[in-house]
């Protein structure tokens, strides 16, 4: 805006607003009269490098997202609740929903034969081809690696996720979508991580540099044909509140 006067403006539209901390907020509350907080309170909390430990319970919690501080001190306000997901297909909505918004469940705006996923080339019977074909069929599908406790930038779960990506390439997949049908190509396909060192060591096991490799704060909010994700609990000896944030299972 400039160090010039500041706008005084009649509305605000604030887009992922469960992801604005609400200290951010303050800063610009006193701009418009009225405002509109559209988002999903299901996805992570807004990130901060600052421990909140201080004020943790707080009804002003400045790391908070805007909308819970917002909706606690102004408990009359109206919420407008969106039932129907365009997003999440009818075999993933029913899960979601039930999993992470008991409160305020939702259901898929398709039907089941209206989005799928078919491989144009045949597959070998390889452990990574069975999980694909799974996935295809059934919306979703567990690739496992032996149990072990390791590292976690360890080799063998970075070079699992980066073939995984590279068969699914292989296999040359088509999406079938109430929009038609279109190649998925290596930009409509996204690998997760719990963290960046995780994210850089996929990227060096061999993932093309087209396909969108990011941790799930950074992969929330966009959308993809196919999403591959290392599982935040792999290898690990031990789960902290950071691993069981559920809000990141939902990219």
């Amino acid at each position: 805006m400039g160090l010039g006067r500041r706008p005084h403006l009649a509305l605000a539209i604030v887009d992922e607003a469960y992801q604005m901390r609400s200290d951010k907020l303050l800063r610009i509350a006193s701009l418009f009269e009225r405002s509109l907080f559209v988002g999903d309170p299901g996805q992570l909390d807004p990130f901060s490098i600052v421990d909140g430990d201080r004020w943790a319970g707080l009804s002003w919690d400045p790391v908070q997202s805007a909308v819970a501080v917002l909706l606690r001190h102004n408990p009359d306000l109206p919420v407008h609740r969106l039932p129907v997901s365009w997003r999440l297909p009818a075999s993933a909505a029913p899960v979601i929903s039930e999993a992470f918004y008991p409160f305020t469940g939702f259901r898929a705006g398709t039907g089941h034969a209206d989005r799928r996923l078919e491989f144009t080339v045949d597959g070998m019977r390889t452990c990574q081809d069975r999980a694909l074909e799974e996935a295809a069929a059934s919306g979703w599908a567990l690739y496992e690696l032996p149990s072990r406790h390791t590292v976690r930038h360890r080799r063998r779960g970075r070079t699992a996720t980066a073939e995984l990506a590279v068969r699914l390439l292989q296999r040359g997949p088509v999406a079938y979508s109430e929009r038609g049908a279109h190649p998925v190509t290596a930009g409509r396909i996204a690998v997760g991580a719990a963290h960046r060192d995780q994210v850089a060591a996929i990227r060096a096991a061999g993932v093309p540099p087209e396909i969108t490799v990011d941790t799930a704060n950074r992969l929330q909010g966009r959308e993809y044909d196919v999403t591959i994700v290392l599982h935040p609990l792999s290898g690990r000896r031990d789960a902290t509140a950071f691993h069981l944030e559920s809000g990141g299972c939902a990219c």
